[in-house]
């Protein structure tokens, strides 16, 4: 089974979901509640509990990001590999979704297993951010 394939398996949800935008410096990450292929080789439908933002090299501290809804379809840019403890990653572009919005260029994304490396949400706690 490809690293690909292996991303729609149900061992991703309940994980969480990181996505790096190296060109404005931001990380998003959340809680997958589901993911489905659309029917198009390489895109992906993601829906999210919630999402975290951080701000790099700035800060380790997460912020509740605010107004953006958590679900988007991303198109896979780049081959998706196992980088160890079961995370998958690969490049991608988003292409639909309150986020794709505001992040319109390549992201490095990062699937978490379920029981792997956990943001809780009360981390958030007191933070939030509103992209405008």
């Amino acid at each position: 089974m490809t690293a690909w394939e292996r991303v729609t398996g149900v061992g991703y949800i309940g994980g969480d979901l990181e996505m790096a935008d190296e060109r404005s410096g931001y990380v998003y990450r959340g809680k997958i509640t589901s993911i489905t292929p659309n029917g198009v080789p390489g895109q992906l439908a993601v829906n999210l509990q919630w999402l975290a933002i951080m701000s790099l090299p700035n800060g380790l501290l997460w912020s509740r990001l605010e107004r953006v809804e958590p679900n988007f379809e991303l198109m896979l840019a780049g081959e998706a590999t196992d980088v160890g403890d079961n995370r998958i990653t690969f490049r991608a572009v988003l292409i639909s979704g309150d986020i794709a919005s505001v992040i319109t260029t390549p992201v490095r994304v990062v699937f978490f297993p379920q029981d792997g490396s956990s943001l809780e949400l009360e981390a958030c706690e007191g933070r939030t951010f509103a992209h405008p």
